[in-house]
């Protein structure tokens, strides 16, 4: 097992000396000492897993030497951060009920989630907090209509947890269940209305069983622009916006528009929509 350290390149140093130990006095247990170093970064080798090492650099050249730095510290093992997936950042009427996923780290074994209404993640504004073994987290107590959200995810093995990786954020639509009391009696994907639109225009569809529902918007040649929903979603009648933005926030042009609603395999159907700005 080996780990990288990087530092800042000190304008007026030409070579380093690097210090690895095992305790943060450096007077013994040292398992690195390297001078005459060129790089800002070095490749610490054979750590010992649920080790914690402590470590300095000093910078050299003409004009003299720096002091050392700062001691860092570092526990070998513990997991890389996860690279989120879904829903992704920057986006806009993401369903009340979505689904988060993310990819899953080498050595992690079990995941800490946090779904936020503030990018700080202070306590007061986090609303999920938890760990979990999957890299799947099914959201159903339905989020706030039309409202901002923030969510990220750390590794966690037996030596530890990673850091927070920067979190992902999106905004979810203002969709709200029209008919919760009368359950519909078969799937239905209605003409958006209206249409044409300049920029927003609702999408109304019906599914009479829980199941994972896909709704995407496509351009004329077939690229996708929007996902709209990806998630379960309980039976009933549904109500959402598109605000004619893709999947980065960005307004789309005008033109010729298909969405597509995808019930796990069970109903596919797709209507046009015609932008016109």
């Amino acid at each position: 097992m080996s780990a990288t350290l990087v530092w800042s390149v000190n304008a007026n140093g030409e070579r380093y000396i690097v210090q690895v130990a095992k305790d943060s006095t450096f007077n013994s247990n040292l398992v690195l000492f390297v001078g005459e170093y060129r790089n800002n970064q070095i490749v610490v080798r054979n750590v010992i897993p649920g080790q914690i090492y402590y470590w300095r650099v000093k910078a050299f050249g003409q004009v003299g030497e720096s002091e050392y730095s700062d001691v860092y510290s570092f526990q070998s093992g513990i997991p890389l951060a996860p690279v989120l997936n879904s829903p992704p950042h920057a986006t806009y009427n993401v369903t009340l009920t979505p689904v988060f996923t993310w990819f899953k780290t080498n050595a992690a074994t079990s995941y800490g989630f946090q779904l936020a209404t503030t990018v700080q993640f202070y306590d007061t504004s986090i609303i999920i907090d938890q760990t979990i073994m999957d890299t799947t987290l099914v959201v159903t107590t339905p989020l706030t209509p039309n409202k901002n959200h923030f969510w990220r995810v750390s590794a966690i093995n037996i030596y530890g947890a990673s850091f927070w990786p920067t979190g992902f954020g999106f905004k979810t639509t203002s969709a709200t269940d029209i008919e919760r009391e009368e359950i519909p009696t078969e799937f239905s994907l209605n003409q958006n209305h209206p249409n044409p639109f300049n920029p927003v225009t609702q999408i109304r569809y019906t599914l009479p069983q829980l199941t994972n529902v896909t709704l995407k918007i496509y351009d004329i040649l077939g690229r996708e622009v929007k996902i709209l929903v990806n998630s379960e979603q309980p039976a009933g009648a549904y109500r959402l916006e598109w605000n004619g933005t893709n999947n980065f926030g960005t307004q789309v042009s005008s033109g010729i528009y298909i969405y597509r609603i995808n019930v796990a395999g069970k109903f596919i159907k797709s209507n046009k929509m015609i932008l016109l700005k």
